[in-house]
């Protein structure tokens, strides 16, 4: 605890060489520094113990500076601080404490950031699995061995000491043959890392506009995703989109005359992904193909009449690109946009005297931005 008015009378009366005008300034400045303190105000605390201890050096006040940079997480100087109060305080009656307090601040977890280059790979703590790069984890005090693993192929082990709660940053190089060897080589699974992925965008279907003589029609597409690394660069997924629209009017009977048509899909897909390029830590490009259902309904209105409506079900494929980028500041959370282009032949219900039972195209061009959180590593 900050020593106040006991440290100021010793300063004002300490019978050292001082002059009595450095000691008067030593106090005036040990006041201001313990004003300071009382408006948590910890940094200028600190510049006036300083210049109190300049003006006449008294072991209390390293003690209250040694309080303040532990205010400020400032664990080590802190620490360093404590120990010159113990030096110059051989008789110090609360040495214990402070020595506890000293271990204390040594003692304290560490958070390790992890970054591998090829990005993706497993990072082995200990000879613990700790997820996958890019990472951050927790480390109690001490030397830690640390490594990470791409298929087959390791990095050099590197000694990491943690210590004073002190943030480190580690970059490993798993060797270039792990980058060849990443689409075949099997990743532990406990260490595959989960994703989850909220997008919205909008989709273009030429085929029913060319069905209807009418311009291509526009939807609102909307997806809920879930995706797993199976292999070093490459990821399984399964998700639920949707679509509302497109309305689709019929050019041939004239502008405004002919009937429209309407569709609210739902569309359940699964796939896989390859990422083809990379920045480690930073970004990544797959190439994805999926393969899935989609119903829903197909109302056929004239004007704001409804006078049908019929069950739509249907099954296709396609395949896109998506480019994933993490901030540095949030190597967790991507932003996402992708592109692709889907195929998907679907029945349409009954006869409505408009349109035949029959086949008609749901699919087209997707675009889509997006939003990701990595459950257990980076992009």
């Amino acid at each position: 605890m900050p020593r106040a008015f006991a440290t100021l009378l010793a300063i004002v009366l300490a019978s050292t060489p001082a002059w009595a005008d450095d000691r008067e300034r030593a106090a005036v400045h040990f006041a201001a520094a313990a004003a300071a303190e009382k408006r948590g105000d910890w940094r200028s605390a600190i510049v006036e113990y300083e210049q109190a201890y300049a003006a006449a050096p008294h072991p209390s006040v390293l003690f209250n500076m040694a309080n303040a940079h532990e205010k400020l997480d400032e664990h080590r100087r802190a620490a360093e601080l404590f120990r010159r109060y113990l030096a110059d305080s051989p008789e110090a009656e609360d040495r214990g404490s402070v020595q506890r307090r000293i271990t204390a601040l040594r003692d304290r977890r560490s958070r390790l950031h992890v970054v591998s280059d090829p990005v993706g790979a497993t990072l082995i703590v200990d000879g613990e699995v700790r997820g996958t790069t890019p990472i951050d984890v927790d480390l109690t005090a001490g030397k830690h061995r640390a490594q990470v693993e791409l298929g087959r192929d390791r990095s050099e082990v590197v000694e990491v000491v943690a210590e004073y709660g002190e943030p480190r940053e580690l970059v490993l190089s798993v060797p270039s043959s792990a980058a060849g060897l990443a689409g075949v080589a099997t990743v532990t699974p406990k260490a595959a890392p989960g994703e989850l992925t909220f997008g919205i965008g909008i989709g273009a279907h030429p085929a029913l506009g060319a069905e209807w003589d009418s311009r291509t029609p526009v939807s609102v597409t909307g997806r809920v995703r879930g995706g797993v690394r199976l292999l070093g660069r490459v990821r399984v997924f399964a998700e639920l989109g949707g679509a509302f629209g497109p309305s689709i009017e019929d050019d041939r009977v004239g502008i405004m005359l002919g009937p429209k048509e309407q569709f609210l899909l739902l569309a359940p897909r699964a796939g896989a992904a390859i990422t083809v390029w990379q920045m480690p830590g930073r970004a990544r490009l797959d190439v994805f193909a999926a393969a899935g259902l989609v119903f829903g309904y197909h109302a056929l209105l004239f004007g704001t009449e409804t006078v049908a409506k019929q069950a739509v079900f249907g099954a296709g494929g396609g395949g896109g690109v998506e480019l994933v980028y993490a901030s540095a500041a949030a190597p967790r959370q991507h932003w996402l946009v992708s592109a692709a282009w889907f195929v998907l032949p679907s029945a349409v219900g009954d006869d409505t005297g408009f349109r035949s039972t029959g086949t008609v195209d749901l699919g087209g061009f997707e675009l889509v931005l997006g939003w990701a959180v990595a459950l257990g590593g980076g992009p």
